[in-house]
């Protein structure tokens, strides 16, 4: 038998399924709770980066402002990150597995992960 350590198709189904659980006891938890957010009048000049876990991955945003205006945005989806990986979700298997596998990732050919 295997586990969700193992990195299948089905482990990785397991794995949603308990993210699921875990998403629902979240939205338990802040049912009710209120979250009061100040909006800046004005923007420092710099760099900000900003990292998030989205539902397949790691989400990444850079931003940098000149003279008040954006002068480069850069934003890196979790599929970049993964599609990396996946020739090692696919070391034992045939080729004609590979639309099971990468649907299993959910991975996004065009970068719309955001």
């Amino acid at each position: 038998m295997q586990n969700e350590t193992v990195g299948d198709v089905g482990s990785r189904f397991k794995l949603r399924i308990k993210e699921i659980y875990n998403s629902i006891a979240m939205i338990r938890n802040f049912i009710g709770f209120t979250c009061r957010v100040k909006k800046p009048t004005s923007f420092q000049d710099g760099e900000y980066m900003s990292f998030t876990e989205s539902s397949i991955g790691e989400l990444f945003m850079f931003i940098k402002l000149k003279d008040g205006v954006i002068e480069r945005f850069y934003a890196r989806d979790p599929s970049f990150i993964n599609w990396q990986a996946l020739y090692l979700m696919m070391e034992k298997d045939i080729i004609a597995d590979f639309p099971l596998i990468n649907k299993s990732c959910d991975l996004s050919y065009a970068g719309n992960d955001l």
